[in-house]
């Protein structure tokens, strides 16, 4: 009678015992990914989520920010542009003092910083009184320009300047008081005094 006898269990080799490593480690990755998902989808509905009464608007949210002015110091000249100075007039009309705004008489007689152009005159250098207008070009003063687009410079002193086709930045107290060109017409309201150029 044969006496068949089992074969000995062969031993894992190296090659498979890295294979099954390998595919635990892939089953335990995979597992955490799928928990990781499930958490931020969550997280990303419970964001969506409309605002009640028992749930308020996260402060983080931007709109729900504070906004923050910053007023001008005091002591301080006010940083102003042409665009500050105009109003409502039509062309060519008469002016009258209720066209300008309560932004406007709220300046008078203030100390402003403003920049523009030095318009051109007879005289180039030494220069103690000029038109300044909003850009370099001669329709900004006399008749037909706007009366918003020129101010009329008194340098403080014994300040003076000298022509320039650049931009400059002038710093003076701002007042109203109506100047009338040769035909009889107003050709500018607004005046700076004890001017400065800078």
């Amino acid at each position: 009678m044969l006496n068949w006898k089992s074969p000995p269990l062969a031993k894992p080799s190296a090659q498979s015992r890295c294979a099954g490593f390998l595919k635990r480690s892939l089953l335990l990755s995979a597992k955490a990914s799928i928990l990781f998902f499930s958490v931020m989808l969550t997280r990303s509905a419970q964001a969506q989520e409309p605002a009640t009464p028992d749930r308020p608007p996260p402060v983080s949210q931007k709109e729900d920010r504070p906004k923050v002015e910053f007023a001008q110091k005091a002591g301080e000249p006010k940083e102003i542009s042409f665009d500050d100075l105009v109003f409502e007039m039509e062309k060519g009309g008469k002016f009258e003092r209720s066209m300008l705004t309560e932004k406007i008489l709220q300046m008078n007689g203030e100390q402003i910083r403003i920049r523009g152009f030095i318009r051109p005159a007879f005289k180039e250098t030494g220069i103690s009184k000029f038109v300044f207008v909003r850009d370099n070009q001669e329709c900004c003063f006399g008749p037909g320009a706007a009366l918003y687009d020129c101010i009329l410079v008194e340098l403080g002193g014994e300040k003076t300047t000298d022509y320039t086709v650049r931009p400059i930045t002038v710093l003076g107290t701002l007042y109203m008081k109506e100047f009338k060109g040769p035909d009889g017409n107003i050709w500018a309201i607004y005046r700076m005094k004890n001017a400065s150029v800078e």
